[in-house]
């Protein structure tokens, strides 16, 4: 559906918004999902686990692996259309660190990262990428000390430093600066530092608003999660790939790789809360545990 709305130049759902489609001066596809950064969410999981799949193939001349590496390229011909700069950085600099951590060959490591070399070139050699890069730059970068007239995602960054300046540890508590709460039911901690959204619900990055309500301890201990998960999932690979149990690397690899993803997602997005990203997250994870517990047990 996807690439029909691209061939076509057409929606089959229409949305409006601070950052909907019909706001954007290029066509960005966003499918059945109605809107185009959360279509490249729902874009990179799935790219993640099918180029995971396609790792764990042992034939690689079959037909098997012949559809998914089509199924890889669709996806991701998609999520270049989605013209959302989001996504693609967090595919990016995710697979970055996913090749650096994993245990693999270095010859294979190299190839791979020649692969992400090229790729990231050609999508930035297009012009309608270039565009929107360069006007975000302009909008967003260069005009980092006028006065703020619209939302981006650098100005929330620029007015949550004064608030986790002044609160560095702890924060100024719960519901107090970054989200529906403040914004919806007032703020005092808004009214002092001049806080606007311009009309969004929260302040639409997750980072600063998490160490403006909870300080660098809450990001601390909400960041342990993660990495524990991504250190007990490299273990697990560690023995999957010893027992050359396929499955289990599969599973241990894209639990290592899509939380790369979502840690990474925070600093430019909201997705980190329960969104139904986060719903798929936890759900990937969850099964991922269950098909390398017996990795673990080993370990133990």
């Amino acid at each position: 559906i996807g690439v029909v709305e691209a061939a076509i130049g057409r929606h089959f759902v229409n949305v409006e918004g601070k950052f909907g489609e019909l706001d954007s001066s290029v066509f960005r596809i966003h499918s059945l999902i109605g809107h185009a950064a959360d279509y490249g969410y729902y874009l990179l999981f799935g790219i993640i686990v099918a180029i995971t799949v396609l790792r764990s193939v042992t034939r690689r001349m079959s037909l098997y692996f012949f559809s998914i590496l089509a199924l890889v390229i669709l996806l991701f011909v998609n999520l270049v259309l989605t013209i959302s700069r989001g996504p693609l950085l967090v595919f990016c600099v995710s697979s970055l660190v996913f090749i650096l951590v994993a245990p693999a060959a270095k010859k294979f490591k190299i190839n791979l990262l020649l692969i992400l070399a090229i790729g990231v070139v050609t999508i930035a050699s297009n012009s309608v990428w270039i565009m929107r890069l360069s006007s975000i730059i302009t909008a967003e970068v260069m005009s980092y000390d006028q006065p703020l007239t619209e939302a981006t995602r650098v100005g929330f960054y620029l007015q949550s430093l004064p608030v986790i300046a002044d609160h560095p540890l702890v924060g100024v508590g719960p519901g107090q600066f970054g989200g529906w709460v403040a914004t919806t039911l007032g703020s005092a901690i808004h009214d002092k530092y001049g806080i606007d959204t311009f009309g969004i619900s929260s302040i639409d990055v997750f980072y600063p608003h998490l160490l403006g309500e909870v300080g660098l301890l809450g990001v601390a201990a909400y960041l342990s999660i993660f990495t524990g998960i991504v250190f007990s999932f490299r273990k697990r690979l560690l023995v999957a790939i010893y027992l050359r149990d396929q499955t289990a690397v599969f599973f241990s690899s894209m639990a290592i790789w899509v939380t790369l993803s979502i840690i990474l997602n925070g600093m430019i997005s909201m997705i980190n809360e329960t969104l139904p990203h986060m719903i798929l997250y936890w759900a990937l994870i969850g099964f991922a545990d269950l098909r390398t517990r017996h990795c673990n047990e080993i370990l133990e």
